[in-house]
């Protein structure tokens, strides 16, 4: 009895998880922000910001290991 509630409840938390991915998938996002949800000028502004980001990382163990 116990059993078979518990995997209904598995076999449903599967499929949910199954349409999310199915929903996500081929979706852009950076960090788990969607761009597509963005206007132009927002999406640009964070795809700068994670590249001045990187590029600074970068820089800095670049600076300090070598």
């Amino acid at each position: 009895m116990m059993s078979s509630e518990v995997e209904e409840l598995s076999e449903d938390m599967r499929r949910e998880t199954d349409l999310e991915n199915r929903k996500s998938l081929g979706k852009t996002t950076l960090a788990f922000i969607n761009l597509e949800d963005m206007s132009a000028s927002v999406a640009i502004f964070f795809v700068t910001l994670a590249a001045v980001m990187f590029s600074s990382l970068g820089f800095f163990f670049y600076k300090n290991l070598f």
